[in-house]
């Protein structure tokens, strides 16, 4: 019989010890000073990063763990960022586009009329 296609069944099942094995894994790059990226967790234990956000929005203990990882991870670069060490301009690209941030925009400052008298 010919595969319907797609994936099988029971490929990605969710294990809960993953949000565990998250925290960890923060851990031990916190405290040797490197920063902790979810692609790189996602690496380490098999999982696609799609098939981890996908259980991280069905299960609150990893989207706490993840919301952990990139909070530390925010932390780091803006450290980084103070501190002059490493690419300014990449440790900005990567706040602006994993962390939200985002250039001020020069606020428009209108000028009143002035009557000049002569």
């Amino acid at each position: 019989m010919k595969h319907a296609g797609g994936r099988s069944k029971g490929s990605t099942m969710y294990e809960s010890i993953l949000a565990e094995r998250l925290n960890t894994y923060v851990d031990e790059y916190y405290e040797k000073h490197h920063i902790p990226w979810v692609e790189k967790f996602c690496y380490k234990n098999r999982v696609s990063r799609r098939t981890f956000y996908y259980w991280a929005k069905q299960n609150e203990d990893l989207d706490l763990a993840r919301d952990r990882l990139m909070s530390i991870q925010e932390l780091m670069l803006v450290q980084l960022a103070v501190s002059g060490q490493g690419n300014t301009r990449s440790i900005i690209f990567l706040l602006k586009r994993n962390h939200g941030y985002r250039e001020a925009k020069p606020s428009q400052q209108t000028r009143g009329i002035e009557a000049i008298f002569c």
